[in-house]
């Protein structure tokens, strides 16, 4: 056996120290072979193999207290196969043989495993045989060395033995270790108590004192140590004053009925000591139902034995009549108590005592007595109240009871009704009858309660203190917890299965009654149905309905001093409706006690309230003090009803008489009732988009009172808030105080303070910041401009408060080494992702808060809205104007900060405002130079820049303090304004922005022109107006107004630029167009004086008949074209020809045949001119390109090819618009053919061309007659044949196909 020791001593430390080194996945194929072997011994029956096996086993679960353990059921099934196999079978186990050290190593490994067991009770059913095997040295040693794991096991293997109510089956065993644990441990906690009181102790010590007591009765011990025990800690108990006791006490109190009940379960004689010991402790113990239930069984007990021996003798004299009406008076609250146990144990107990005759309710009559003598159940008739109450308490109530259990409710009510319950029961039926409303199964509330009212109706003096005072103590303890059967004392352990977890059930059995709450509700009801009984108790009714509203009724001062947390929650709401059905069945309230104020209370309280159905009661209860409302009543209860308010909205009307001293009281009521539609969405429909409606459909109704009227509605909508100070809304407390005036002189913005508004959800600030948005948009400027300050300063103080709170809160801290490990890691995601959320919050809010404050700044230009509003306003939008220019360029829309600037852009009071941020008006104007930026917000920058313009071509001298104000931002101005209209011009996006907006803008800007710098860039910006694209003839003439306007600062470098640009536009500009063209033509000669004759020309070339409306010169005209011919060509540069030629194209295309003539005969004499300088280069053999001098003209024939391509180009352009005068082009054309033929190869059409004007093309195509024609076209058709065409063939085709 030694070497088998030191082997087993081996292996079980290579074991532990892989179950160490190991991680508990790891150590599956070890469990498994271990648990396999183990099995194998089993049903083999190897006890010697197993015994070692087990060892081995335990001392591998041992290690880290069983953590490496991969699979505990297994090992619970392990040992209730071995108890069956090796245990339960056997009779004896010899000590020192091998069976005894299997029960040894399987005892050891059952501690090991025993904190793992889920199903206790189950388990130690198994395991119990155990513990019944004789000589067993081991449980003897482990109940000294493991008490806490072994008492649960000795609790439950009692319990098997008690085999009746009355009697306990003692071990016969002996186990000399438990019955010197149990006699050693009653002693010293004994001698504590003598020695240091109930001092505090430790849960755990107490629940192995309350086991140690429950096993005491069922082994061979002294039984004198637990009486002497019981009548010690009975010694130092105090009596307790009140229904409830702290923890401490309880635990103390239920050990002493643990204690009462082992004593019982003695083998001992009883006598009248006992029984007059357990009464008194039950009474003076009557809410501890650990005391009470022992108490119980044992007068079951005495009942039971006196049964059996037919002892029919008078009662004990503990329980006969001048005993009872004492334990009525003490026991009698016991039955409205919410612990079922307590109700049930106390009927249990008052069922023992003598009993009164029913007819002894008459003062006639003496009482008869007579005793419970009969266990069977007897007939509904023959049974006493405390009977029938007893039997509703012990039967469970399901569907199948129910009907029995209403019975014995109408069999109390009809006892009741005929006077045969005495008048000693009648506390006793009162507070039965209230208890039955603890029951949580709602079809008994009903009967009970009209049998309550039927008692309250026929037995009102002996029974209404009682039953107001309950109706105190349910209002208070609702004030105290939601749920009076929360376990005070839950925390005592986590795991019911343990010795501590069953002490703790013990100590708090589950429960499962009626909240108190509801208890009041059920009470008021049946109040409700005896209005008489309740109006004749009008000066308790009132006191205490006002102190549940909070109020302290010794001397209620204000509508607005009461304790709001006690007046919370829908429990309470739903009391408060029962109060409220209360008053309103009580007549002539104008006589009450403090009748004035509650009304006040009700109107300024109550009828606000979103709850439509507290509101109607409400209502009818203001009727009762102002019956002038009657023929209003229909009304004000529509508009209470959600689904007749719009209908009522629709059709009320305001114009019924209504006698001018109730007017302001209607109207006042009407607001009240309507505030919380608006305030609720929720309140008017189901669909948010219905709900909108319907709200701005009562803002709409409100918007038809006088503007003093709205005062009490704007009080009304923060009152929800509970942010305003009491002494502030004291003032509008009573409706005839709300007027404009005082809400002006409150001040309710000091109250708005960072504090305050914290205090507020998302939900609540989202919500109101909506309400004052349909205000806004609702309410007509009349009605608004009193408030406007107010709502703008709550928008700003809650936009404020916001973005403080969550700047701090958002940022994330750079802690990586608390973010290591992986719960870590999950926290900070988790932390993350509240951040996201609070952040999307955070943003939305600050969103509509900004498009509220910009709609208002759009909507009322004139308001300033105060210094300290602005102030809070830039504090709360820094961050937002810092990244300015970034964040708004990449928005798709104008954001509500942008409107904001926009709004105050266009404000002479506010503009200044803009300037407080150095940055922000170049943030504003540069977002123009961003190529990403959305036309949307583009648009709105030259908007901004438009408003600050024209505000400052608007001041005055006398707008001192604010004139100049633009001065420092000019620079940025032309610049982002050039970067917008040269920059993208490649991309040609810049011309969708070359509108009236855009040119009024750039003749704004002209007066700030400082230097010729700013003018070349400017004068940039101007030209791009008179691009091709730019079809608006008025923006052209805006422009070139605006270039004319800055001639002064321009140098000789930008005539060529503006000649250029300037010249195109004479070939089809209109009549205003081409006059400021000359205008400008001359402004130009002043700076470059070889401009002067062309622009003398030009103007001459469009000249205005002084004589008729609207027509040309003609004369002036023709005289010239005259003047110019083939010399004036040679003597001019280019651009100074393309201007005259310019004007000759468009004049080519006059409806004028003398106009067209000269055209005419100026571009021939151009094309001679362009066929003289191609033929000289010719004669010269100098290649294309070479120059030739005439006179101070460089002149070469690519510059004359270039401007005949742009003749053609032009032609082409006229004759794709339409039009019958084609003859002038067509002769043109010809000329180009014949003199110039290698521009655009012409020579390609000299076939066309002939002497004979029969066989021109040309010439013929143009005749009179359609045959010449005819010919013509066959001619051009056989020419051109399927030869490569040049490009004048499109023009010659469009012509004429």
């Amino acid at each position: 056996m030694g070497s088998a020791g030191t082997v087993v001593g081996v292996v079980s430390s290579t074991l532990e120290r892989l179950c160490e080194d190991l991680e508990a996945d790891k150590l599956n194929v070890m469990w498994k072979c271990l648990i396999q072997e183990i099995n194998e011994s089993i049903k083999n029956k190897n006890s010697v193999h197993l015994s070692r096996l087990l060892s081995v086993l335990t001392a591998a679960v041992r290690v880290q207290k069983g953590l490496k353990v991969h699979d505990y059921p297994s090992l619970i099934r392990l040992v209730g196969l071995i108890v069956s196999t090796f245990v339960a079978s056997s009779e004896t186990v010899v000590e020192g043989d091998n069976l005894s050290a299997v029960i040894d190593e399987v005892l050891q490994l059952m501690l090991c495993t025993i904190n793992r067991v889920t199903d206790l009770e189950t388990v130690a059913s198994q395991w119990a045989p155990i513990f019944a095997v004789k000589r067993s040295s081991a449980i003897n040693n482990m109940i000294w060395e493991s008490s806490e794991e072994v008492i649960p096991l000795l609790l439950t293997f009692c319990e098997n033995q008690l085999t009746s109510h009355d009697r306990v089956t003692i071990v016969d065993q002996t186990f000399e270790k438990i019955h010197e644990f149990l006699e050693e441990n009653i002693k010293k906690v004994r001698q504590n108590i003598e020695n240091t009181g109930l001092s505090q102790t430790d849960d755990a010590e107490l629940a192995s004192i309350w086991g140690v007591v429950n096993c005491y009765p069922y082994f061979k011990v002294d039984s004198s140590l637990l009486i002497s025990f019981k009548d010690t800690l009975r010694q130092h108990l105090t009596v307790p004053d009140a229904n409830s006791s702290s923890a401490p006490e309880l635990m103390w109190q239920s050990l002493l009925g643990a204690a009462l009940s082992s004593c019982h379960k003695l083998p001992r004689r009883i006598n009248h000591n006992d029984i007059e010991e357990a009464l008194s402790m039950a009474k003076d113990y009557k809410s501890c139902v650990q005391v009470l239930t022992p108490v119980a069984d044992f007068l079951d007990s005495m009942h039971r034995l006196a049964l059996g021996n037919d002892d029919r003798s008078k009662p004990q004299p503990e329980l006969q009549e001048e005993k009872a009406k004492d334990a009525f008076g003490i026991f009698s609250e016991n039955l409205r108590h919410p612990n079922k146990c307590i109700r049930l144990m106390t009927l249990r107990i008052l069922c023992h005592f003598e009993t009164f005759s029913s007819d002894s309710s008459s003062e006639e009559h003496p009482p008869k007595k007579k005793m419970k003598t009969e266990e069977t159940k007897k007939p509904l008739h023959e049974r006493n109240v405390l009977e029938l109450l007893r039997s509703i308490e012990e039967i469970v109530p399901t569907v199948n009871t129910e009907g029995e259990l209403i019975t014995m409710i109408h069999e109390i009510k009809r006892n009741l009704s005929a006077g045969l319950v005495h008048a000693a029961y009648l506390q006793l039926v009162l507070n039965g009858l209230m208890g039955i409303f603890h029951i949580s199964y709602t079809k008994l509330w009903g009967p009970a309660s009209e049998c309550l009212e039927v008692l309250l109706r026929n037995h009102t003096v002996t029974v209404w203190s009682d039953f107001v005072c309950y109706l105190d103590q349910c209002q208070l303890k609702s004030e105290k917890l939601d749920n009076h059967s929360e376990n005070p004392n839950h925390n005592l352990s986590e795991r019911p299965t343990d010795l501590i977890g069953r002490f703790n059930l013990f100590l708090y059995p589950p429960s499962n009654s009626t909240t108190t709450a509801t208890v009041a509700t059920q009470l008021l009801q049946t109040l409700q149905k005896v209005p008489k009984v309740a109006q004749s108790h009008a000066s308790e009714i009132l006191p205490r309905l006002l102190k549940f509203l909070g109020y302290n009724i010794e001397n209620p001062t204000s509508v607005g001093l009461f304790n709001a947390q006690v007046c919370k929650g829908d429990d309470w709401r739903n009391v408060l409706k029962q109060w409220l059905t209360l008053l309103k069945l009580m007549k002539n309230p104008k006589s009450f006690q403090f009748s004035e104020f509650l009304n006040n209370v009700l109107q300024n309280r109550f009828l606000d309230d979103n709850d439509a159905e507290l509101q109607t009661i409400v209502l009818e209860c203001l009727l009762l003090w102002n019956d002038f409302l009657l023929p209003h009543r229909e009304h004000l209860l529509k508009l209470i009803k959600p689904e007749e308010l719009r209908e009522e909205l629709t059709t009320s009307n305001m114009s019924v008489d209504i006698e001018e001293a109730h007017k302001s009281l209607l109207f006042s009521l009407e607001i009240r009732i309507l505030a919380p539609k608006v305030r609720t969405l929720k309140n008017l429909a189901s669909r948010k988009h219905t709900s909108i409606n319907h709200r701005k459909a009562v803002l709409r109704f409100i918007a038809e009172r006088d503007v003093d009227d709205l005062a009490l509605f704007f009080v009304l909508l923060i009152k929800p808030l509970n942010i305003i100070a009491e002494e502030t809304m004291g003032l509008f407390w009573s409706s005839g105080k709300a007027s404009l005036d005082y809400f002006q002189k409150a001040d309710f913005l000091k109250d708005f303070t960072g504090d305050t508004i914290s205090t507020l959800s998302k939900n609540q600030k989202s919500g109101f910041l909506h309400v004052i948005q349909d205000i806004l948009e609702v309410f007509d400027e009349l009605r608004v401009r009193p408030f406007i300050d107010f709502l703008m300063g709550c928008v700003v103080r809650l936009m404020v408060n916001y973005e403080e709170r969550n700047i701090a809160s958002l940022t994330p801290r750079n802690d990586t080494a608390a973010s290591s490990t992986p719960d870590n890691k999950e926290n900070v995601s988790v932390h993350q992702d509240q951040a996201g959320t609070a952040l999307k919050q955070f943003k939305e809010l600050r969103s509509l808060c900004l498009k509220i404050i910009a709609h208002v700044l759009d909507k009322y230009e004139d308001s300033d809205l105060g210094s300290e509003f602005w102030d809070l306003f830039f504090s709360a939008v820094n961050p937002l104007i810092k990244n300015f220019k970034q964040e708004g360029s990449s928005s798709e829309k104008t954001s509500s900060l942008f409107s904001c600037f926009l709004s105050m852009s266009r404000n002479r009071n506010l503009v200044t405002l803009l300037c407080r941020e150095e940055s922000l008006i170049p943030d504003i104007c540069s977002i123009l130079t961003v190529t990403t930026a959305s036309d949307a917000i583009k648009s709105s920058a030259l908007k901004f820049i438009e408003n600050l313009l024209c505000l400052d071509s608007e001041l005055h001298e006398d707008d001192s303090m604010i004139k100049g104000f633009l001065d420092p931002y000019i620079e940025t101005l032309f610049s982002s304004l050039h970067s917008l209209f040269i920059g993208d011009i490649n991309k040609r996006k810049s011309i969708k922005y070359h509108g009236e907006r855009e040119i009024r803008i750039l003749k704004l800007l002209s007066k700030h022109m400082g230097d010729q710098s700013c003018a070349m860039k400017y004068l940039e910006v101007l030209l791009s107006f008179l691009d091709k694209n730019v079809k608006d003839s008025d923006i052209r003439r805006e422009a070139l107004l605006a270039i004319q306007d800055i001639t002064s600062l321009l140098g000789t470098e930008s005539v060529t630029k503006i000649i250029n640009k300037v010249s195109p536009l004479l070939v089809d500009a209109e009549v205003d167009v081409r006059l400021c063209i000359c205008d400008l033509l001359e402004s130009l000669a002043k700076i470059d004086f070889s401009l002067d004759d062309v622009a003398k020309r030009i103007r001459d070339m469009n000249s205005i008949s002084v004589m008729e409306v609207d027509d040309l010169d003609y004369e002036r005209i023709v005289n010239a074209y005259v003047e110019i011919d083939s010399d004036f060509f040679a003597k001019s540069s280019k651009q100074h020809t393309m201007i005259i030629l310019s004007q000759s194209l468009y004049n080519l295309s006059s409806e004028s045949i003398m106009l067209r003539g000269s055209a005419h005969k100026l571009l021939s004499s151009f094309i001679e001119f362009s066929a003289s300088i191609l033929c000289q280069e010719a004669s010269a053999h100098s290649g294309v390109g070479k120059e030739v001098k005439i006179a101070d003209a460089s002149w070469t024939g690519k510059h004359t090819l270039s401007i005949v391509d742009f003749i053609l180009k032009h032609i082409a352009d006229a004759v794709s618009k339409g039009g019958n005068i084609v003859k002038e082009w067509i002769l043109l054309i010809r000329e180009m053919v014949t003199k110039l033929p290698d521009a655009g190869n012409l020579g390609a059409f000299r076939p066309l061309c002939s002497e004979d004007e029969n066989i021109d093309f040309f010439k013929s195509i143009i005749h009179i007659q359609s045959h010449r024609r005819a010919k013509a076209i066959s001619r051009f058709a056989k020419v051109v044949g399927d030869s490569s065409l040049p490009e004048v063939l499109s023009l010659l085709i469009s012509l004429h196909f």
